[in-house]
């Protein structure tokens, strides 16, 4: 099942029961003076008459109108579509953070702290044998290292060439 899917039928669950039958009586109605309209306009001769006659006087009216509705109904559909991608994106969104929530960072690759973690370590090892205090101080530190020492960077070697420092 889609997300689209999903979201539209729970939209339909939120719609309350007399809104929903009130929907299909006007639907009835509707049908109903359709069938009417269509039934008069067959047998009525003047009504035939008189509806032809007022096409032809009114026919740049009714194509604004028919034009006008056609584009009311194309908004219509846009809309309806950018609310189904906004809600899509929320719905995204909002497991994103809840994978956040569950301890990952936003790349989703380490769980939180790891990286830091590990850059620690790096620093730890890339030091001379120094003592466990000044250890400590460059974990409580963050990420900056201290003064007169670089960060310690990872270099990409080809293993056909020999090692050149």
């Amino acid at each position: 099942m889609t997300t689209d899917q999903s979201s539209s039928s729970y939209i339909y669950k939120e719609i309350p029961l007399y809104a929903k039958t009130l929907i299909i009586v006007q639907t009835l109605v509707i049908l109903f003076f359709s069938f009417w309209f269509y039934q008069e306009y067959t047998y009525n001769a003047f009504f035939q008459s008189w509806l032809n006659g007022y096409i032809q006087t009114n026919q740049l009216f009714l194509l604004t109108m028919f034009s006008g509705l056609t584009f009311a109904g194309v908004a219509v559909g846009v809309v309806v579509r950018s609310h189904h991608a906004k809600a899509n994106l929320a719905l995204a969104t909002a497991s994103k953070e809840e994978a956040t929530s569950l301890g990952t960072t936003p790349t989703g690759n380490f769980p939180v702290g790891t990286e830091q973690h590990l850059i620690d370590m790096i620093r730890r090892n890339a030091t001379p044998a120094s003592s466990s205090s000044q250890t400590q101080t460059q974990a409580t530190s963050g990420t900056n290292p201290p003064p007169g020492q670089r960060m310690p960077t990872l270099q990409r070697r080809d293993p056909n060439q020999p090692n050149t420092p």
